[in-house]
């Protein structure tokens, strides 16, 4: 694991936070502006706090931790504020419907809006954040995730969604460190070097395997058999494997288990449609379009790292 994978796990990209928490804003460190809008520094400390649970990790890598987390609410923010400059974001007459929806909810549970707002953690100016943000990634979604932009995206990343099942090899070093720990570095630098070995020559995959792979397969070549794209293995593993042709060894790789060299011994062709792979499609589609939404805002907008 390395502190990249922990800071968007901390985040994910279906995640959202209010612009203002905890305190009043004017006695809060703003930590980043995107056009003008804050980002606080309590907001990045309350996002890694939900997932540490009060676990210690070394300052070197909680400082890395920050700055990753920041750059996921920096993106996060960008999307918001594309939605709201775009025809996707919401109207203020479609936040109010949906607050008076929450009002007349609150209303049959007999719960009054103050304490349903104080359970929320929101006042409602932030309450209207979340709804707008909601809706409006709703319409974003359902706009351009058509039939027709799906059948796009299967036909042009085929082999993540059609059922190809991929037979790999690994050489594995593990790392026995918290993320953002040098030993991290180091192990990428090692597997870097007997990645060269190998494609000069210099050895096999096979005796590379033998001698330095720290896994279980270590003396069956590495070899871990036919791997499925949505299956078990981390998503950082796969989505190499299956980036590979037969034959081709990958740059080294960083999973939560270490540091991996992956090769493509075979490829068995899968035979879906987009119809039949069409939940795992939507989800990349998501994905694809929250982060081109992002890139989309950045280059319109300063965005300010304060120190």
């Amino acid at each position: 694991m390395n502190v990249w994978w922990l800071a968007g796990w901390l985040i994910g990209w279906s995640s959202w936070m209010p612009t203002a928490l905890y305190a009043e804003a004017d006695q809060r460190t703003v930590a980043a502006t995107v056009d003008g809008q804050p980002i606080y520094a309590d907001q990045v400390d309350r996002q890694i706090e939900r997932v540490l649970e009060g676990r210690h990790v070394e300052p070197t890598v909680l400082d890395k931790l920050r700055r990753a987390t920041l750059q996921q609410l920096i993106d996060r923010l960008l999307v918001q504020q594309y939605l709201a400059r775009s025809s996707h974001g919401a109207s203020d007459a479609q936040v109010d419907r949906a607050v008076r929806r929450l009002q007349r909810l609150a209303d049959q549970q007999q719960v009054p809006w103050s304490q349903y707002l104080q359970g929320e953690g929101l006042d409602e100016s932030q309450l209207r954040d979340r709804l707008a943000w909601e809706i409006g990634w709703k319409q974003f979604v359902r706009q351009q995730a058509t039939d027709e932009n799906l059948q796009r995206y299967f036909d042009q990343h085929r082999a993540r969604f059609d059922g190809r099942t991929v037979r790999t090899a690994h050489i594995l070093f593990r790392v026995d460190a918290p993320p953002g720990d040098v030993r991290w570095e180091q192990a990428v630098e090692q597997a870097r070097q007997l990645r060269q070995a190998i494609v000069e020559g210099k050895l096999s995959f096979a005796a590379a395997a033998a001698e330095h792979s720290q896994a279980p397969t270590a003396d069956q070549a590495g070899e871990l058999g036919w791997i499925e794209r949505h299956g078990p293995m981390p998503e950082a593993f796969t989505a190499a494997a299956f980036a590979l042709e037969v034959g081709q060894l990958s740059e080294p790789v960083i999973t939560s288990f270490g540091v991996h060299l992956i090769q493509c011994l075979d490829i068995r062709p899968g035979d879906k449609t987009w119809q039949q792979a069409r939940d795992d499609l939507l989800q990349s589609v998501k994905q694809h379009l929250y982060r081109w939404a992002a890139d989309r805002q950045r280059q319109q907008v300063p965005i300010k790292i304060h120190p």
